[in-house]
């Protein structure tokens, strides 16, 4: 009854005209073509602010396009900016706006990347967003089944947000991806549903005045704490993270970041139990009270024969220690790595994108003495690990895997975007099987894993229509092989999770 239901909801919202408006103050991760858009600008040099932490302020877009010069732009570089422009156009209309999505993803559960962000075989909801002045706010109402949680109803994506100054204050449960990659974030991406809590972000990236830190270019940054679920034995422990991203040369992007689950029962708490995380305070035994990891990205754009290019890197230490003289020793690192190319297709502005990334959660990355099992996302003190509701805030295949993942997408043809995702690699490399929240949670046993999807956004309707189709391919070790199509059909209106 159930998929009956959604399937008239959907048929329903077919037959009326989508109405397409967008409060929030920031681009929210999963907007792929938002994403592309700004990516496109940077690279050829039209703009120069950080993309490497979402979500992204409009304040910070809209700053950055008002010093360009339409009529110097190519015809790609235009459309880009145009699509950007209508964007904040219907930000800065502000007023209310209504929402609804209603979406089926039949088949195994996805591992998210930057493009899907749906979590379960069968949404609906509903939501209500609007500005006042310097106030902005979103409700959301979600129906979920068949999701890895199994928690029906949720808020995933309500805030409140107050821009004061420059800054943006917000509370709720926003989505963050912290990296340059597309497959994934190594520390924060949108596989896990977001948490409730608290950020303060900059709003637009000026630069420092001060010739001492001039030469960092546009910088923004980002803080918050989350309030997690209860684990085993530490009811409701915090998850606080910080974010710095500048960029000194208009090709280089360097983003720094830590987050620290820390407090909860029977645990340093309060102000005092912050300020030990914040300033990293040691215990007697060198290690750092809370649950620690930390790291750094780096975005790097190039031309090579005419031919655009960004190769990026990231990296996460999942052991933090003190040194003797007090020094800050990071150690059992993660990575990831990968490289992405753009250009026009036709004279109308429409362009293509592909990338290839590969990323390795097995502790030890490019070490000599690794791989460590059961090291990456994993905790001695929060028995759950470096996750939410059971699934990783982190790299969506969890600990101790390797996977490689092709992109390409072609975008403004016709309106429309069609991507293109392929995914080989083996989840949980060591076999290490300790349920039910240590391990690998994604694979308790160690599989061979293979993917392939496709999805098409057209452009009428305002691209509120999505399709989706896919297979998918688990070899677990001693077990029978399982090749499983997917599909996927979503009708989404103001709606951001």
């Amino acid at each position: 009854m159930r998929r009956v239901f959604l399937v008239l909801a959907l048929l329903a919202l077919l037959g009326f005209a989508a109405r397409r408006g967008w409060a929030d103050p920031w681009a929210s991760p999963g907007e792929i073509g938002v994403r592309n858009d700004i990516e496109i600008l940077v690279d050829s040099g039209v703009i120069d602010i950080p993309v490497t932490t979402w979500p992204i302020p409009w304040g910070s877009v809209a700053h950055a396009l008002s010093r360009v010069h339409p009529k110097t732009l190519s015809p790609l570089e235009l459309e880009a900016y145009d699509e950007l422009e209508r964007h904040i156009e219907r930000v800065e209309q502000g007023g209310n706006h209504l929402g609804y999505k209603v979406a089926l993803a039949p088949g195994r559960a996805s591992m998210n990347w930057f493009g899907q962000t749906t979590r379960g075989k069968e949404d609906a909801g509903v939501s209500d967003s609007g500005t006042a002045g310097i106030l902005a706010y979103r409700l959301n109402v979600l129906g979920v089944y068949g999701s890895r949680d199994h928690q029906r109803g949720r808020l995933d994506g309500s805030y409140l947000a107050l821009a004061l100054g420059n800054w943006i204050v917000s509370a709720g449960e926003v989505n963050q991806w912290w990296g340059p990659g597309w497959g994934g974030s190594l520390i924060l991406g949108d596989n896990s549903r977001p948490p409730l809590g608290v950020s303060l972000t900059r709003n637009v990236p000026y630069r420092f005045r001060t010739p001492w830190l001039s030469w960092l270019g546009p910088w923004t940054i980002t803080v918050f704490n989350d309030r997690l679920d209860e684990a085993t034995a530490i009811a409701h422990p915090w998850l606080f993270g910080e974010r710095f991203a500048f960029r000194p040369f208009r090709s280089l992007e360097i983003g720094l970041f830590r987050t620290a689950i820390w407090g909860g029962a029977g645990q340093p708490q309060g102000f005092g139990g912050f300020s030990q995380i914040l300033f990293f305070h040691p215990t007697g035994y060198g290690s750092l009270v809370g649950d620690n990891r930390a790291g750094a990205d780096f975005r790097w754009s190039f031309s090579l024969a005419g031919q655009h290019f960004t190769f990026y890197n990231q990296d996460l230490a999942e052991g933090l220690a003190h040194e003797l003289g007090g020094l800050l020793f990071l150690h059992d690192f993660i990575g990831q790595v990968g490289l992405s190319t753009w250009g026009p297709v036709g004279d109308d502005g429409g362009n293509y994108r592909a990338f290839l990334e590969y990323a390795d959660t097995a502790a030890g990355f490019l070490s000599p003495q690794g791989p460590f099992y059961d090291v990456a996302y994993q905790s001695g003190i929060y028995l759950n690990g470096y996750r939410y509701r059971g699934v990783v805030l982190g790299y969506p295949t969890d600990s101790d895997s390797e996977l490689w993942t092709g992109g390409f997408m072609l975008d403004g043809l016709n309106g429309g975007i069609l991507t293109f995702l392929v995914r080989h690699g083996t989840l949980n490399l060591g076999n290490v099987h300790n349920p039910p929240n240590e391990g690998n949670t994604y694979a308790p046993v160690r599989t061979a894993f293979d993917e392939f999807d496709v999805y098409f956004r057209p452009a009428f309707w305002g691209r509120a229509l999505e399709l989706g189709l896919g297979v998918t391919r688990w070899a677990p070790t001693n077990q029978p092989v399982e090749i499983s199509p997917d599909a996927f059909v979503g009708w989404e209106v103001n709606f951001r999770e």
